[in-house]
Parts: C-alpha cells; sequence; structure tokens
C-alpha cells in the first residue's frame, strides 16, 4: 500500500532521524508531543530549514557515559547593543555583512556564576585581525532557559538563552604598549584586530584571566573590564600573528594555536596550546604550562599531553575540585563529518609529576550522548545529532566546564555566520548543553 501524506508532512518524515521515526513508532510521544511538534512546524513553526542531512551517525545509545539533561541556545541572528560590525567579515548561510549592532559568534570559554547564569567569552569575532576590527571584545553574562526530559514534550517556552549584559574589555590606563585599533580613544575597547580570547576562569576577586591567541597572551582584567597587567607573553613561544615579532624573528607556533585551553586550580593557571609547536618531534604533543598569578610569572613545570592525532585541536580544559583535568579535543569538522568531540580527564593532575607525559581517559564522547528524554527532538526534530543518542556534531566545540552540583557543560564557538552543522544553509546557534557521566 502507497499511502500518500500532505506534501509537508511528508517531508517532514523524510528528514526524521531512525531514532525520531522509532520514537514515533512506539509511541514515546503521543499527539502533542513528538508528532504534534512535526505538525507544528509544517504548519509554520520555528524550525523551518532543510537539515544536513538525515541523521546517518546513530550509533546505539550508550550504557555507560554521558547523559544529555539539558539544551539551549542563543540564536545566531542575535545582535547585541553597538556599532555594526563584520565589514571587513564574508558572507555566508544567506547572511551579508555588515551585520547590524554586535554579533555574538558563540563562546570560547565560559564561567558558572552560581545563581543559574554565566559569563560567556565570545573570540575575536570573524577569524582573524584583517577582518574583526569593528568586532568588540566582552564578557556576556548569561542566563539559559533550559529544555530538559520535563519539558522536552511540550517545550514552547524553554530552550532560549537571555543575554542580560556585556563586560566591555578596555585599556583606558594603556598597559598595552603597541598601537591597538582605538589607540586615540580614552576608553580604548579592545577589538578582534588587537587580541583572540579563548578561554577564561574567575578568580575570588572578580577579577578575570583570560588565555589568547595572537601572543599567545594571558590577560588580567578586572570585574568591569579594565585591563589591570600589561599582557603577560610566553617567554618562548610566539605566533605570526605576535605584534612584538622583531624584524626577520621566525614565530614557532601557527595562527591560531594559541592558549584556547586554560584551567586553574586557584593560584596556578595552566594554559594549553590548541596545536603542537613547530618544532615538535611528535606532533601529538601539546604542551601544558604553569602560570603563577601571585608572582605574574612561568613557572619552570610543564607537562606534554597527548592528543587523538596530529590535527587534533584543544578545545578547552577545566581543573575540578577532585583533581582531575578535563581537556576537551575536537576535529574542525562538523555534521556528518564530524569524528572527534571528546572530553578526557587527566586523573590525579595534581600529582602528576612535571616534564612528564600525562595519562589520559576518555570521560565523554560528544557525540554519542544518551537522550532518554527525547531532549530537542521536538524544538529541533530535523536537525542533524538530535535524537537518542545525540550528537554535539559542530565544528568548534570549546567549552567544558563541571558545574557545582557535578555535571558539566560544553558549548559552542558557532563561527558566524559559516558553521551550518544542524541545518544545511542555517548559521549555527549558539549552543550551550549539560550531560552528567553515569
Amino acid at each position: 500500500m502507497n499511502i500518500q501524506l500532505p506534501p509537508p508532512l511528508d517531508q517532514l518524515i523524510r528528514n526524521l532521524n531512525l531514532a525520531q521515526i522509532m520514537a514515533i513508532v512506539s509511541g514515546a510521544f503521543l499527539v502533542g508531543g513528538l508528532l504534534g511538534g512535526v505538525v507544528g512546524s509544517a504548519a509554520g513553526g520555528s524550525s523551518t530549514a532543510t537539515g544536513s542531512s538525515a541523521n546517518d551517525h546513530s550509533p546505539a545509545a550508550p550504557q555507560n557515559g554521558p547523559v544529555l539533561e539539558g539544551r539551549a541556545k542563543l540564536s545566531a541572528l542575535h545582535q547585541a547593543d553597538g556599532p555594526d560590525s563584520g565589514k571587513d567579515a564574508f558572507d555566508g548561510n544567506g547572511q551579508t555583512h555588515p551585520f547590524k549592532g554586535q554579533v555574538i559568534p558563540g563562546f570560547s570559554g565560559i564561567v558558572e556564576v552560581g545563581d543559574g547564569t554565566f559569563y560567556g567569552l565570545p573570540d575575536n569575532g570573524f577569524g582573524s585581525k584583517a577582518n574583526s576590527s569593528d568586532f568588540l571584545l566582552r564578557i556576556y553574562q548569561v542566563k539559559p532557559n533550559w529544555e530538559t526530559a520535563a519539558t522536552a514534550k511540550n517545550p514552547e517556552n524553554v530552550g532560549g538563552i537571555e543575554v542580560l549584559h556585556q563586560i566591555d574589555l578596555k585599556d583606558p590606563e594603556r598597559k598595552i604598549t603597541w598601537p591597538i585599533v582605538n589607540n586615540g580613544t580614552t576608553d580604548r575597547l579592545l577589538t578582534g584586530a588587537d587580541f583572540d580570547p579563548e578561554s577564561i576562569v574567575r578568580a575570588t576577586d572578580g577579577s578575570f584571566w583570560i588565555g589568547e591567541e595572537f601572543g599567545p597572551y594571558i590577560l588580567h582584567f578586572s570585574a568591569d573590564g579594565t585591563l589591570l597587567h600589561a599582557p603577560y607573553p610566553h617567554p618562548e613561544v610566539k605566533s605570526p600573528s605576535n605584534p612584538t615579532l622583531d624584524a626577520g624573528e621566525k614565530p614557532n607556533l601557527r595562527n591560531s594555536k594559541g592558549f584556547e585551553a586554560m584551567a586553574t586550580d586557584g593560584r596556578y593557571l595552566y594554559p594549553i596550546f590548541e596545536g603542537y609547536l613547530d618544532n615538535a618531534e611528535n606532533k601529538r604533543e601539546r604542551i601544558v604550562s604553569q602560570f603563577d598569578t601571585e608572582t605574574g610569572k612561568y613557572t619552570d613545570a610543564t607537562w606534554t599531553y597527548m592528543s587523538e592525532s596530529d590535527d587534533a585541536l584543544i578545545g578547552d580544559a577545566f581543573l575540578t575540585k577532585d583533581g582531575r583535568l578535563l581537556v576537551l579535543e575536537r576535529d574542525d569538522s562538523l555534521g556528518s563529518d564530524a569524528k572527534l568531540k571528546k572530553v578526557f580527564e587527566v586523573r590525579n593532575f595534581g600529582n602528576a609529576e612535571a616534564g612528564t607525559v600525562l595519562e589520559k581517559h576518555l570521560m565523554a564522547d560528544l557525540l554519542n550522548i544518551a537522550n532518554p528524554g527525547k531532549i530537542g527532538m521536538v524544538t529541533d526534530a530535523r536537525a542533524y545529532g538530535v535524537g537518542d543518542p545525540f550528537a554535539f556534531a559542530l565544528r568548534s566545540v570549546e567549552t567544558i566546564i563541571q558545574l557545582r552540583d557535578g555535571r558539566y557543560l560544553t558549548a559552542l564557538d558557532n563561527n558566524f555566520p559559516g558553521d551550518d552543522g544542524r541545518y544545511r544553509g542555517t548559521p549555527d546557534d549558539t549552543e550551550m548543553i549539560i550531560f552528567s557521566v553515569k
């Protein structure tokens, strides 16, 4: 028998992944659940783009490992107050530059505040010094309204992220000794042509330590975003974008391979190079350094972390209260091409002898997260990777932190407007997810 469905519903059913179809067949959702969400989409709901593909990722849901517990998204099209941005940026996925106001191109680092809100750190904006001079460096305080298993069947009023306020990063006291974009102004607001901030931790006094990639530098800002000290350079490493390179001086780190990750134990910072140093004999080596926030100097202690492959990128790091160093590794792919989005743990990192190779253990595969609560399967019924299991198959997964309640959070740098891992031809929203580990 050849049953003909109405064209909109027929197209939606064709785009559902196997897990979502099975949910309908097994009755996991009643009318008003998944099927109701599909019909609602056909009638003009919010999900109107075509998925990147049928979810051919679809491994079996893990029996042991990460379990999805919350998901929230900030629209890629959200624009914060400020001057237009992206005059030198690129077009993509239906978006034409310049963009009205300040775009928020995802978060490269996140800090939990403790009241249900988070500080989110975007990177330098549009990917390079040359195209980010009108992108203002900021820290945004945001409040996710988590979609959970309890609301997944009727998620009408959940799943968004509210932007509460912003902290402008600035150098009014002229700690930076080289020219910056807003050199002659009073506030000297910093831009994406000045620094590329990628990792962030918050000190007990409320100030922020930020790892960046152009130097690479460590930057220290007050709670209101004022630069407190001249940028701290690494004593032995410079990238091609370092503003203090002497004539004829050769950098020894590729562009955009600086301090994407940085953990802290309170006093010490542990920045990790995203990629290998130019002189590395083994290109899987990623160097972990130690910086003393009390003296403002690097110590002699370093460790070697071995990545999964030569080209694996270190996306973030976090030191837990019980002494585990969490390290996020990723590839530079999205959608069905994504193969590596994993969180590893180095147990008893505090007892690891300096100069040694760290021993790591897999903690969570972010491409294979159990989703028994069916989170996102109504709100993003046709998105790639949204099913059971759930796949965080997005390009720049660049955050891992442990929350105060013991669960974990990861988030996306969405590389606006070019990345389209969920829906082909549509810029990825900034996603934040919470997961537990069995």
